[in-house]
């Protein structure tokens, strides 16, 4: 286990679906490290420790970085730079590394660098896993299974700390890439925020007395706008800029079909659809996992 050193903990702050899969797919390792829970809530930290997510767990950061040799940052991205921060002020080693699994990235690192010990220490993770599902109860062991992490290093970082994060995703499951913080941000914005917003905004635009009348494609295109508000709204001002950027794109590629609906133009909308289905399809192949 190359990712901490022999009789090291792993802290995970944030015991929810992520944090939850994270421990349990840990647990499942041989010679496991012990996993420390961080958090507010007493009662569902001891849910977690009960679902076997967690071996213990504490609501204060000098208890839980006392023999930490890497903290997981699992929270809503609003607190990952401020739990990042006072991870690292209640330190016992320099040692200590810490990951996130953040679905933003430059935000989070614009909030670390004046610490440059800390910028050094933090290298972003984003893992491609999860569900419109929250809550430890959600958890699973395979989470991250064959399922792509993208890991953001910054310039801060010394190539070891990139291994040691590299190496601790890869031990959870994880097929690891890395991307810069920047890139990262755009291409989320295009695979992940903005088919969010989309299915919420037509999720809205549907009288429930409606729902009757609808089948696969109304139930497909709106399962993810039953994630949790309060995650989606820090994600989407987060990583604003790059959003509006692909609601201004995804606004031009409707104005376009609009105009071929206008001019009745049959042969074009053909094309326009099927260009799309060609780029579903390719989604759907091996080469497009």
């Amino acid at each position: 286990m190359t990712f901490i050193k022999p009789g090291q903990n792993v802290v995970i702050a944030g015991v929810g679906l992520i944090g939850g899969s994270v421990g349990m797919a840990l647990k499942a390792l041989p010679g496991a490290p012990r996993i420390v829970g961080m958090g507010r809530n007493p009662e569902r930290l001891q849910k977690a420790v009960e679902l076997q997510a967690i071996d213990a767990y504490t609501t204060n950061w000098s208890e839980a970085t006392a023999n930490a040799g890497l903290v997981v940052l699992c929270g809503p991205v609003s607190s990952i730079a401020r739990d990042a921060r006072r991870a690292w002020s209640e330190r016992k080693s320099n040692a200590l590394l810490l990951t996130d699994a953040g679905s933003t990235k430059g935000t989070i690192l614009e909030e670390l660098v004046d610490e440059v010990e800390l910028a050094a220490a933090f290298v972003g993770g984003h893992p491609i896993a999860g569900s419109e599902k929250s809550g430890v109860e959600a958890s699973r062991p395979d989470l991250f299974r064959d399922r792509l992490c993208i890991i953001t290093p910054s310039a801060f970082n010394p190539p070891e700390n990139v291994a040691q994060i590299r190496s601790f995703w890869e031990a959870v499951g994880s097929r690891v890439i890395e991307m810069p913080p920047d890139e990262h941000d755009r291409a989320l914005a295009l695979t992940s925020h903005l088919p969010h917003a989309l299915a919420a905004a037509l999720s809205r635009l549907v009288d429930p007395g409606m729902h009757h009348l609808s089948a696969g494609a109304f139930r497909d295109m709106t399962r993810i706008a039953g994630a949790d508000a309060e995650l989606w709204r820090d994600i989407f001002l987060h990583n604003k800029n790059s959003v509006r950027k692909s609601l201004d794109e995804y606004v031009n590629e409707l104005l376009n079909f609009k105009k071929l609906l206008d001019n009745d133009a049959m042969d074009e909308l053909a094309e326009w659809w099927d260009l799309g289905r060609r780029h579903r399809k390719s989604f759907e192949s091996p080469a497009g996992n």
